[in-house]
């Protein structure tokens, strides 16, 4: 039977509050949430931020985007989702996981989007 083995490395973003970067379950990446660490940009370069982070997450796991299963997307203002969606698309190619975005307040001043994903972990 599986068992949870939290990810660690000293190359992931250091969580501010009381939860994991990410956790495995078998062959099963959960990536917490990422939001921009420069709130001072837009759409686009706090998307692309977050993107970056959760592909970084990934290659420590041994996955990529290309394995992603599902994501969960938020945003504070839902009239900027054809420019996340501009920089989001490029990072998960052509099989898209499975996605839902939801508009809502972040937890920190300055947040525009925050992603957490569920990715599968190949294994040889």
């Amino acid at each position: 039977m599986p068992r949870r083995e939290i990810l660690q490395s000293d190359k992931l973003p250091v969580p501010a509050a009381p939860y994991s970067v990410a956790t495995i379950w078998g062959d099963l990446l959960f990536i917490s949430g990422q939001v921009p660490s420069d709130t001072s940009q837009d759409i686009e370069g706090q998307t692309e931020q977050v993107m970056e982070k959760l592909k970084a997450i990934m290659a420590e796991a041994g996955t990529g985007f290309e394995h992603a299963l599902k994501a969960t997307c938020y945003l504070t203002d839902i009239s900027e989702f054809a420019r996340f969606n501009d920089v989001y698309r490029r990072y998960v190619g052509d099989e898209k996981p499975a996605r839902a975005t939801v508009e809502c307040n972040l937890a920190g001043p300055g947040f525009k989007v925050e992603v957490d994903m569920i990715v599968g972990i190949p294994r040889e």
